[in-house]
């Protein structure tokens, strides 16, 4: 694992502690919405 997307993952679980319920996770990137998205 290169060192961008450890740092990823350190910011998605450990920094952060992103909810699964409110992100999108990729390979090397995440989206995350503070509050619930408006999707149209």
């Amino acid at each position: 694992m290169n060192a961008g997307t450890s740092t990823i993952n350190w910011l998605y679980s450990e920094q952060l502690r992103v909810d699964e319920e409110w992100s999108l996770k990729t390979s090397g990137e995440f989206i995350w919405w503070a509050y619930q998205p408006q999707l149209s």
